[in-house]
């Protein structure tokens, strides 16, 4: 299979993907005369990604686990992620898996205790990240973060991250792109 030039093209197992784009239901050459460089094409599926961010102050109370709220993207292909609910909601109608990952930076924790960030999948938590132990006195910051493979069934299912711990005193994240964020994309 030849490209221009401006084509990455991966054939693997019976799927062909282009420029990261899978391509599916091709007709398979009745001759070897037929095998020509041409595709035709009935389906394309985009790519699913996305990276929320925050940029206004936040505040972790003490044990009480507290949704991390997102009001800002980076980008958002597809258009899933929702920065009023602070919610990854991929309306696909097929079920698909993501790799997830969160990032949280809490400014100087000056506590004993443990912090630690989870992903929630429908209101329910399903996987916890990094525990980090915190020790006083602290300087700088602490960060809380972790990476899933999840599946969402394309119709209801949505994640979102949540930050708690076992600490004395409210914390406050670092508010911008690069220490507060959640990031995911389609695995395929």
């Amino acid at each position: 299979l030849s490209t221009n030039g401006n084509v990455d093209v991966e054939i693997s197992n019976g799927i062909i993907n282009a420029n990261n784009s899978r391509l599916t239901n091709l007709p398979a050459p009745a001759a070897n005369s037929d095998a020509a460089p041409k595709l035709y094409v009935d389906n394309l599926t985009p790519a699913i990604a996305f990276s929320a961010y925050r940029t206004a102050s936040d505040v972790f109370s003490v044990t009480t686990a507290r949704k991390a709220l997102f009001n800002l993207t980076a980008y958002n292909v597809g258009g899933y992620f929702n920065t009023s609910l602070a919610r990854f909601l991929p309306l696909t109608s097929t079920p698909r898996k993501y790799l997830l990952t969160c990032r949280v930076n809490i400014l100087a924790p000056a506590a004993t205790g443990q912090m630690f960030c989870e992903i929630w999948k429908n209101g329910t938590a399903l996987h916890r990240g990094n525990v980090e132990n915190l020790q006083a006195p602290a300087s700088g910051y602490t960060t809380v973060g972790g990476t899933w493979f999840v599946e969402l069934n394309g119709t209801t299912d949505y994640v979102e991250i949540y930050v708690t711990g076992a600490m004395a005193g409210n914390k406050s994240p670092v508010a911008n792109a690069l220490e507060y964020y959640f990031q995911g994309a389609e695995y395929r």
